[in-house]
C-alpha cells in the first residue's frame, strides 16, 4: 500500500474516534442534573416571624382588656 493512503486512513480513524468521543461527552454533559438546594428569602422569614410575634403580643394583650 501507498504511505500516502495509510496516512489518509488514520487520519480518518483518528476523526471519527475523536468525533464520537466529543458527541459522547456533550451527550452525557446534557444528561448530568444537579439540583440545587432551594432558595430560602430569609429577610421575608424574618420579617414574618417579627410580624408573628407583635401581632400575636398585641391580640393576646387586646383580649385581656376586654
Amino acid at each position: 500500500m501507498d504511505s500516502k493512503i495509510i496516512h489518509a486512513t488514520c487520519m480518518g480513524a483518528a476523526v471519527i474516534v475523536i468525533a464520537t468521543g466529543v458527541a459522547i461527552i456533550e451527550q452525557e454533559r446534557n444528561i448530568i442534573y444537579i439540583p440545587r438546594e432551594p432558595r430560602i428569602n430569609t429577610i421575608a422569614q424574618r420579617e414574618f416571624y417579627i410580624d408573628s410575634i407583635l401581632n400575636r403580643g398585641d391580640r393576646i394583650a387586646l383580649n385581656k382588656f376586654v
